[in-house]
């Protein structure tokens, strides 16, 4: 069996010839009955059209498109100029959408409009960044239909006022937000939401010192010599516990400062003795202040005077340390050296190892 065949004719843009009296059409592809079978013997169904807005048509056939259109298979297509023109100014768009959301500077968007959740831009703006000719029309005529979930949707978004039009990308049409923008775009919110939580306390706190303070000075004024001498009372007690907490805090980070004082003496004795080296104790006491306080001339006077007697007393009276003193250059030196309770031991040597000591200089 065989299909028909269908061939389109375009009605006449600029007639020849008007036979009627109101001026329709005469057309000149008019089928004769030989016309109707063609050359295989299928069947020729002529559909008439009318000729496409702008374009010139004559004897049936599409001769010339209107502008910024090329003929395709006897149909009027967006020229290739035209369609990149409108994918450059689709990226264009998309770029300067994802910019305006990533922006927190609002100088950057003066020319941005508010019309929808995308946002609007000049057209003007757009046709000199591409260096394009400012051509409203193509937007109208190409402004192409995108199926989305089943529905078509228009590329851009137009909106016309007296100064310029304004065009921005529809919001169905898919844009893809770097993650960095969406991470700064989190943290930016969250840290206004913490401002926000910040400055509310920060409200109430005042808010309630204010109320105490009209309430104190409204007792003031009732009597002045009680609230007068409750508040020194007050005052001075509240000024005394302040410096026993003080004092205490700094008892106590003393005391742990020495602690740790003393373990880097030991560790350092220890590793000595595994070398069979005794050390000068002032010599380490150097070392150690330096060490611990490289760029505090003020930390290292403060370990000297007041942690190191600590660690010197708790070094004397520990018996892992055997105490050397040395006369050189007419003045004692102390050296220490480290016996572990655990090294093999002689009765005549009172409990030091047997192995000769190397005295650093």
């Amino acid at each position: 069996s065989h299909f028909p065949k269908t061939q389109v004719c375009f009605e006449n843009s600029h007639p020849k010839h008007l036979d009627e009296p109101n001026g329709s059409l005469i057309t000149v592809c008019e089928p004769k009955p030989d016309d109707f079978v063609d050359m295989d013997g299928r069947k020729v169904n002529i559909v008439w059209q009318g000729c496409p807005r702008g374009a010139k048509c004559s004897g049936g056939k599409l001769e010339e498109c209107p502008r910024l259109y090329d003929i395709h298979d006897n149909y009027c297509y967006l020229s290739t100029e035209s369609n990149e023109t409108l994918a450059n100014i689709h990226k264009l768009l998309e770029r300067w959408s994802i910019d305006a959301h990533c922006s927190v500077n609002e100088e950057a968007n003066v020319d941005v409009g508010t019309w929808a959740a995308r946002p609007f831009f000049h057209y003007s703006r757009v046709v000199g960044e591409l260096e394009c000719g400012y051509d409203p029309s193509l937007l109208f005529l190409g402004n192409e239909t995108i199926l989305k979930k089943g529905k078509a949707v228009p590329l851009f978004l137009l909106e016309q006022t007296e100064k310029d039009l304004w065009l921005a990308l529809h919001p169905q049409v898919p844009i893809t937000i770097p993650m960095t923008c969406q991470a700064a775009r989190t943290i930016m919110f969250v840290c206004f939401g913490l401002a926000t939580i910040v400055g509310m306390v920060a409200s109430f706190v005042w808010s309630v010192a204010q109320h105490l303070m009209y309430l104190y000075y409204g007792a003031f004024v009732e009597s002045p010599l009680y609230v007068g001498l409750t508040s020194l009372i007050l005052g001075a007690l509240s000024r005394n516990l302040y410096q026993r907490w003080l004092e205490r805090k700094k008892k106590e980070d003393r005391e742990n400062e020495v602690l740790r004082v003393r373990g880097l003496v030991l560790n350092r004795l220890e590793e000595a003795a595994n070398e069979g080296r005794a050390l000068d104790a002032e010599r380490l006491k150097s070392d150690i202040a330096w060490a611990e306080h490289q760029m505090s001339r003020k930390g290292r006077r403060n370990m000297v005077k007041f942690v190191w007697p600590h660690v010197l007393g708790d070094i004397n009276e520990d018996n892992r340390v055997h105490k050397v003193v040395r006369t050189e250059n007419g003045k004692s030196v102390t050296y220490w050296k480290w016996v572990a309770p655990s090294a093999p031991t002689s009765p005549s040597m009172g409990g030091i190892r047997q192995r000769m000591v190397r005295f650093d200089q």
